[in-house]
């Protein structure tokens, strides 16, 4: 609409009567006021007008043919963004019932007629001035609305939303029968992200998944056009990097297998955030009404405790909720309740696994892994807690014990006269991407005397892709310190040949996956010929992992593997028994 006086377009009027002589008294009485006129001689004109153009205000006739001003009103409120135009009857009906007629079609005013022409154009200016007060307030309110229901990073509904939308769903499936399931998702390492790299980063990526999961949902598995069996969707943006998919009209599983299948595998292609480029996992938890709930808490309680059990199956993949998992998480809540003190309490400790020269069995290095010595439960494996650590970012603290304690023994060894002897120690992902970790390492490195050289890093290739830019500078800089650096678990992770080569390392680790049904597997012994020859290439030393027989040794030896490690050898031992099998080695070594 056109602000009067405000603007040089002047307001424009359509006037509708079937009468030539009221038409023109109109316009005499109108345009001298500045107002722009448009005339139409009866309600199908006004409506084919109304259709191709915009205007500020209507003067509609009652009495007409072919189409009256109550049809014509009725019509032009039916065609988009019409709903709020200013309409006024113009009528000699001055009856109860006309007037609410008028109304119920969607009049905004009506004038009776004679009219008063000297007071027209104040009278039109008037309900100009008050539309567009209305329309200033329809527009707040809007904006209030979109601030109270929608996320302002994504655009996606917020929580309060969603769980408007979802016991709407609920209401539904109650009345009509039919299934809804809700999808629970989050950022796989989103926090060390945004901290590594800031908000700015951070809020882009969010910004771009909420994107991606709106394409993602949009579209099927085969064609172009939506299975008739898909569910109704609708997603949201809880707040941080958690997200949720409601689906509706839900009536096999396998459909929302699939749905959750094509999420989790769309995002784990590239983001590129800032020149950044980026490969981000997701995991997904899944709860369905009534199976697993018939109210909204315990649906997200559900779908939340099944994504957090998609996490330790290993990551980037989807989990759907069954009753077992309550019992788990409350175990895992005890458990990282007890990790919280297991440190102050003294109760982690490292075990050392031998890496053997495969050409003549000395043994060149040690990897240190760490156990944990529960009071009540035991030893404990890292599998069971190392992601709880991660999740809790306790690995942080955990991880410079860890790196200190190695380095105090590795310097033990060596003044003990095993001099040859380094010292392999994991950093997390959690960890790589800290801000502190090149301030702690020199710290230790300090601190326990450790020469840079004895110590070797072990990185994935997963943790190494998240940021390939920032990483390489993490790389140089502790290639520049003197420290060995290694890939662990290569070949199952996200890196290419162009990445490997720009990442200053020193060792490739081939994942015992490749290795455990060696030599009977020849596409797994292809692949590893393939990581053996690549790492000679770019000159980097390579190990096999997870060696546990001599026909997987001898395999490894026909392709010239520099070294490998296993329980052929030695199972990860506590350092007083770790120590024989140094001083076995070492005879060895003086003795050849």
């Amino acid at each position: 609409m056109n602000e009067i006086n405000n603007t040089k377009t002047p307001p424009r009027i359509l006037v509708v009567d079937d009468d030539l002589a009221m038409r023109l008294l109109f316009s005499e009485a109108l345009e001298p006021e500045g107002f722009d006129i448009v005339e139409a001689e009866n309600g199908e004109e006004a409506i084919e007008l109304c259709e191709k153009n915009n205007f500020d205000l209507i003067l509609l006739d009652v009495m007409m043919p072919v189409k009256d001003g109550f049809e014509a009103c009725k019509g032009i409120r039916e065609i988009s963004n019409m709903d709020h135009l200013p309409i006024v009857m113009v009528t000699a009906l001055d009856d109860v019932d006309s007037i609410t007629r008028a109304s119920e079609v969607g009049a905004t005013d009506f004038i009776t007629k004679p009219i008063y022409w000297p007071i027209l154009a104040h009278r039109l200016r008037y309900m100009l001035k008050a539309s567009h007060a209305l329309a200033a307030l329809r527009h707040s309110e809007e904006q209030v609305k979109q601030l109270a229901y929608y996320d302002v990073l994504t655009g996606l509904p917020n929580r309060l939303l969603f769980r408007e939308h979802v016991q709407y769903a609920l209401d539904q499936a109650e009345r009509n029968g039919g299934g809804v399931a809700i999808m629970f998702l989050d950022l796989d390492n989103f926090k060390q992200i945004n901290d590594s790299l800031g908000h700015d980063v951070g809020d882009e990526l969010l910004r771009q998944f909420g994107e991606r999961l709106i394409r993602l949902t949009r579209k099927t598995d085969t064609s172009s056009r939506r299975d008739a069996n898909d569910p109704g969707i609708k997603m949201s943006r809880l707040g941080g990097d958690e997200f949720t998919v409601l689906l509706t009209g839900v009536s096999k599983t396998f459909d929302v297998g699939r749905i959750a299948n094509r999420i989790v595998t769309g995002i784990s292609s590239s983001f590129t955030i800032y020149e950044h480029e980026m490969f981000i996992t997701t995991c997904l938890g899944i709860s369905l009404y009534p199976l697993d709930g018939t109210d909204i808490e315990t649906l997200l309680k559900h779908a939340d405790v099944a994504m957090y059990n998609a996490k330790s199956s290993g990551r980037n993949t989807y989990c759907f909720y069954d009753a077992a998992m309550n019992a788990d998480a409350i175990d895992r809540l005890k458990l990282e309740n007890s990790l919280r003190i297991a440190l102050e309490n003294k109760q982690f400790q490292l075990y050392y696994q031998p890496r053997v020269d495969v050409a003549t069995g000395e043994v060149k290095s040690v990897e240190a892994l760490l156990r944990w010595h529960h009071p009540t439960l035991g030893l404990i494996m890292p599998d069971q807690f190392i992601p709880i650590a991660e999740d809790t970012r306790l690995i942080i603290p955990i991880g410079e014990w860890v790196v200190e304690e190695a380095c105090r023994q590795v310097m033990l060894w060596h003044d003990s006269g095993y001099n040859s002897i380094k010292m392999a120690v994991n950093l997390s992902a959690i960890q790589f991407s800290d801000d502190g970790l090149k301030s702690t390492l020199l710290n230790i490195l300090e601190r326990s005397g450790c020469r840079p050289e004895y110590l070797e890093l072990e990185i994935t290739e997963s943790a190494l892709m998240i940021d390939r830019e920032h990483s390489i500078e993490i790389l140089e800089f502790f290639r520049e310190t003197g420290l060995s650096l290694s890939i662990d678990d290569f070949g199952i992770g996200y890196s290419s040949l162009s990445s490997l080569k720009d990442f200053p390392i020193d060792v490739l680790k081939i994942d015992r996956s490749f290795i455990e049904n060696l030599p009977d597997d020849t596409r797994a012994g292809a692949i590893v010929s393939a990581i053996i020859n690549l790492a000679q290439m770019l000159n980097l030393m390579v190990v096999g992992e997870g060696v546990e027989n001599e026909a997987q040794l001898d395999f490894l030896k026909e392709l010239h593997c520099d070294q490998y490690q296993g329980y052929y050898f030695s199972k990860p031992l506590p350092e007083n028994e770790i120590a024989k099998k140094l001083t076995k080695s070492k005879r060895r070594e003086v003795v050849s």
